[in-house]
């Protein structure tokens, strides 16, 4: 059978308009179901910049919200740390209280027992790890700011060993935790550097400091230790002395308790000024999103009723295509 030039035209023609037919449903598909033009370049005539800058602003909001979540999850890890310090320390001070009024054997072992727990609970508490590591290391964060607590429990026997009298012991034990050579070298793993402030807004930066050496941490577990002595020291000093240095632990744990709860206040209006940031970032942002809308949007019932037609035209394209395949020289004679 012989086809024409004009057939073949004709033919083209039909596929040219069925692939546009085609390429222009898929495109108003997309926008009816995103509501945003699916052609930015053409939309915005050429004039990407504002869509860009709002884009920008948009991914530094989305970097400031996921950084605040974090640094929102580290305080309140920290925080559940320190409280639990606390609660350790007000069941010491409880049993203590009993053990400097009635200093006998058995009041002194049942404070040094809790010394003790208090000591292992505070270490552990420590110890704790959030999503971008140690929380109480400073900035060495790859590394707990200590090992177990039997380390600091094992140098404490050793000072019991070696110590003459109840107020040697008392002078010791102070200088370990005043000494740089020694609480901080001999037992401390993190670093003296407090993490470097983090930015949370355009405006704002926030930082937490909570390091396992500072002064505030160290009274308290120094306290702790005073009161885990005053019952290891059984076996070499007389109750009167072992008195003394229970009498030396409830007056350091009271002394520590202002200043950790100090340090709890601190990480408190840090936790504020999370809160402020994450809504003031979260409003920014909804007003950013509607801006970067009335740039790309769409106009929903245009685009159905855009659609609605291509789909029609098509119908038809393939109406005409299908009666042309059943042409024959029979239906013009």
């Amino acid at each position: 059978m012989f086809i024409g030039f004009g057939d073949m035209a004709q033919s083209y023609q039909m596929r040219r308009l069925t692939a546009e037919a085609k390429a222009d449903i898929a495109k108003l598909s997309t926008e009816v179901t995103t509501g945003v033009a699916a052609d930015l370049s053409d939309h915005l005539r050429g004039n990407m910049r504002p869509i860009a800058s709002i884009e920008t602003t948009l991914s530094r909001l989305d970097t400031y919200q996921l950084r605040t979540k974090e640094i929102v999850l580290q305080s309140q890890m920290m925080q559940t740390s320190l409280e639990g310090i606390e609660a350790g320390v007000a069941d010491v001070l409880q049993v203590l209280t009993t053990s400097v009024n009635f200093p006998t054997d058995g009041n002194l072992d049942i404070s040094g027992n809790e010394a003790a727990a208090a000591l292992r609970s505070s270490i552990q508490a420590l110890n704790i790890s959030g999503p971008n590591g140690a929380l109480f290391s400073g900035v060495e964060t790859g590394r707990q700011p200590f090992g177990d607590a039997q380390a600091l429990l094992g140098y404490l026997d050793s000072l019991v060993a070696s110590a003459t009298d109840a107020q040697a012991l008392t002078t010791d034990l102070a200088n370990f935790f005043a000494d740089p050579a020694g609480f901080d070298t001999l037992l401390y793993q993190g670093s003296d550097v407090a993490l470097a402030p983090m930015q949370i807004s355009d405006t704002q930066n926030v930082t937490l400091d909570a390091r396992a050496n500072r002064a505030e941490i160290k009274d308290t577990l120094h306290g702790l230790a005073l009161a885990y002595v005053a019952d290891a020291t059984s076996q070499r000093f007389a109750i009167s002395e072992r008195a003394d240095l229970a009498s030396a632990a409830y007056s350091q744990l009271l002394q520590s308790q202002t200043p950790l709860s100090e340090m709890r206040a601190d990480i408190g209006r840090t936790q504020e000024t999370l809160e402020t940031a994450q809504l003031a970032n979260a409003a920014q942002s909804t007003s950013y999103q509607l801006a970067r809308q009335a740039l790309i949007g769409i106009d929903p019932y245009e685009a159905a009723t855009a659609l609605e037609n291509q789909q029609t035209q098509l119908e038809t394209i393939y109406a005409i295509t299908a009666r042309l395949s059943r042409l024959n020289l029979t239906d013009f004679l």
